[in-house]
């Protein structure tokens, strides 16, 4: 279920005030939003957040399925763990989960009548092109199901940003990092130093910073963050490493080394090498959350690392021909995509693109062209992704079989008819494409552990 299926009243909630100015925000984040309204909304409905235990999340890429592997490591650890996370791939209620499942939508419904209140009264006197946020409402949504449901720590993944996100105002004594680049630059800032300005300032005061591996030019940038706003950082390759890690066709089997003590032989049933230092950020982020009053077991992180999934990263949708789904739309995605490939082997590989812009389908046709025998670019009609007019002639400078099949199902359908069994299928895009293949295969985005 996408925005355009959502209950007419939901979506009037969520995106209501956004919606009446969207045509209107032009600029970066620093100077069209505005946190106050959220913060608002949060006193108006007495929600406190430092009742639970809490991390939120921001960075580049990662953040999801880090944001998966800590709420599992929670879970298996004895909390009732509340995940926030976007976008969703299939379904609105993806973004509030409870133990890894999403929460029905009977009850978003009423809670949402019960904030409608409160959100009303406050947009009511926004003036334009002020509004409050999506995130604020969803953050509010949460925060009233969880109190319902007795959950008793949290992980909220912000959304492109940290310091005009309205996960800042969590104040969480843990804020993780995850790799940080350039993206965008429109919103965040022209530079990677500075979009990595704007996510360090997620963290609060006397809060713990954990930090991905990040370039030396993000790590400076973050040291003066934490320096100014008094908050303390432990990092991955320092406060704890990958000593080892293999990929194989069910995952990753990794050591992680912290100075306390050794974790061997870790299982993380998701695809990438990049999962283990994914592992070490969730373990990392989950012992500190300790100083906060949650749980924390070591039990928790084998048993909590081992069934994690997260729906559409690196994700085998079917064998024979096997199809693997990812939301690879940069070169150095796609290089982790082509490693991959190398545990399916395929008679023939065919590659589904649909990069819009300004993503840089350039540098994934340059390298999935290494691995795939073709490709298929193909487009989703929504209105807020632009696409390259010059597109077959961009991939084509990498691939001697380029073709142009739109829309995406249509792509789906020609792939499915056409391939062989003993081929295989590359689906790479747009977290809307992701979706789209998600929905066309019927893949369960709403449960989270095994």
């Amino acid at each position: 279920m996408h925005q355009s299926q959502l209950p007419t009243f939901i979506q009037e909630l969520v995106y209501g005030s956004y919606l009446k100015v969207a045509d209107r925000l032009h600029g970066p984040d620093a100077l069209t939003r505005d946190l106050s309204f959220a913060q608002d909304l949060f006193t108006a409905l007495a929600i406190d957040w430092r009742r639970w235990p809490r991390v939120t999340i921001t960075g580049s890429k990662g953040k999801g399925s880090t944001s998966a592997l800590l709420a599992s490591i929670l879970q298996a650890s004895g909390e009732r763990v509340g995940l926030v996370s976007s976008p969703e791939m299939r379904s609105f209620n993806e973004r509030i989960r409870i133990d890894g499942r999403c929460v029905s939508f009977e009850l978003l419904e009423e809670v949402a009548q019960e904030i409608f209140p409160a959100v009303h009264s406050i947009t009511s006197q926004i003036e334009p092109p002020n509004y409050l946020g999506p995130g604020g409402v969803i953050l509010a949504l949460a925060a009233k199901i969880f109190a319902r449901s007795n959950v008793s720590a949290l992980v909220v993944e912000a959304g492109r940003g940290g310091e005009y996100d309205e996960a800042r105002l969590l104040q969480a004594p843990v804020s993780i990092l995850t790799p940080i680049m350039l993206e965008h630059q429109d919103k965040l800032g022209a530079t990677v130093q500075e979009i990595a300005r704007t996510k360090a300032y997620i963290s609060a005061p006397g809060s713990s910073i954990i930090m991905s591996p990040q370039t030396e030019s993000v790590q400076s940038v973050v040291r003066e963050v934490a320096t100014q706003v008094g908050a303390t950082i432990l990092a991955v390759n320092k406060d704890i490493w990958v000593e080892e890690a293999q990929s194989n066709p069910d995952g990753v089997v990794c050591t992680i080394r912290s100075d306390e003590r050794s974790y061997r032989d870790l299982h993380i049933p998701l695809a990438g090498l990049h999962q283990a230092e994914n592992a070490a950020t969730a373990l990392l982020a989950a012992k500190t959350l300790q100083q906060a009053g949650a749980n924390y077991t070591e039990e928790g992180v084998y048993e909590g690392l081992s069934r994690v999934r997260w729906p559409g990263r690196a994700q085998v949708l079917q064998q024979s021909p096997w199809v693997l789904v990812d939301g690879a739309i940069n070169r150095e995605s796609a290089q982790q995509i082509c490693e991959l490939v190398r545990h399916y082997p395929a008679k023939r590989i065919t590659a589904v693109i649909s990069v819009p812009k300004p993503k840089d389908l350039a540098g994934v046709c340059e390298e999935i062209a290494r691995i795939a025998d073709r490709i298929i670019l193909t487009e989703l009609p929504v209105p807020t992704l632009t696409w390259y007019e010059d597109a077959v002639h961009i991939a084509s400078l990498s691939s001697p079989d380029v073709h142009s099949i739109i829309p995406a199902e249509n792509a789906f359908r020609f792939v499915m008819d056409e391939v062989q069994a003993d081929e295989g299928i590359l689906l790479l895009g747009t977290q809307s494409f992701v979706g789209s293949a998600l929905d066309f295969w019927n893949i369960d985005t709403c449960t989270l552990w095994k």
